[in-house]
Formats: C-alpha cells, structure tokens, sequence
C-alpha cells in the first residue's frame, strides 16, 4: 500500500509504473533538483522546531518571572499593611522593606515583559520559516514526480 499524496491522490508504486516510465520517474527522483527541494523541506522542518523549543523555553521564563513578581507584590502588600500600623521607627524599616520588594517586583514583572517579547520575536521567526517551508512544498511538487515525494505537513509548534 502507498500512502496518500499531497493533493489526496493516491500515487501508482514505483513498481507498479511500466519500465520506461518506471526508469523516468525514479531519474526524476534522483535528481539534484528534487533531492535539494526535500532536503530544504528537511531543514526548514529542523529550524521551526529548533524555534519552537525556544519559545517554549521563553515562555516558561517569562511565566516564572511573572510568578515571582506577583509573589514579591503580595509581600510588599502584606509588609505595607504591617507598616501602616507600627509605631516609628519599626514602620520606617518595614516602609523600606516595602519599597525592596516593591522594586524587586518591578523588575520580575519587566524581566517577564522581556520574555514576552522574546517569544513575539521568535514566533515571528516561525510564522517566516512557515511560509519559507510553503513555498518549498511547491518546489518539491515541481522537482519530485508523486511517488518519492517527502512529507509536505507544515510544522506547528506543540
């Protein structure tokens, strides 16, 4: 049994096709042009890949930076209300506790901001492999007769 083309076509085997043809299409399968078309296909596979790992990564980043700066904000709170009601000058020093924290929270909360933007950036990068990946689908339908062509699914990230 073969598999399924492309456009749902369900291609004749190689060695179903009648001699002549047969040499035809394995010449054309073996040629430069189509084996370049699939091994682009190959790569532009690798390379979204590669980047949604890399998003992933910066997503985990940016939801524990985010974490961390909502911890820190509920402290300062906590710390503030304990400040509000101390006498001086134990509520000086919680005060000042409570700008640290506030502050450290800030900058959790734009460590996380930076993250987000990593990750625009890079599915950016993956929707532009995409689209590079598309038109290489079209190559490889130019270069490859139905029966050695590669896998043409276009890549998503998990």
């Amino acid at each position: 049994m073969s598999s399924m083309g492309p456009m749902g076509t369900n291609p004749i085997p190689i060695d179903d096709l009648p001699g002549d043809v047969r040499k035809n299409v394995i010449t054309q399968c073996e040629s430069q042009a189509c084996r370049d078309a699939k091994d682009a296909l190959i790569i532009l596979r690798n390379k979204i890949a590669a980047l949604c790992s890399q998003v992933a990564a910066h997503k985990s980043l940016r939801d524990l930076y985010a974490s961390i700066g909502g911890g820190l904000l509920a402290a300062a709170g906590a710390v503030a209300v304990g400040a509000a009601v101390s006498p001086w000058p134990f509520n000086l020093v919680l005060w000042i506790i409570v700008s640290v924290l506030g502050t450290a929270a800030a900058v959790m909360f734009a460590l996380a901001g930076h993250e987000q933007n990593l990750m625009n950036i890079l599915n950016s990068a993956i929707t532009d492999r995409q689209n590079d990946f598309q038109q290489g689908v079209q190559t490889m339908l130019n270069a490859c007769p139905e029966q050695c062509r590669g896998d043409s699914t276009l890549p998503t990230c998990p």
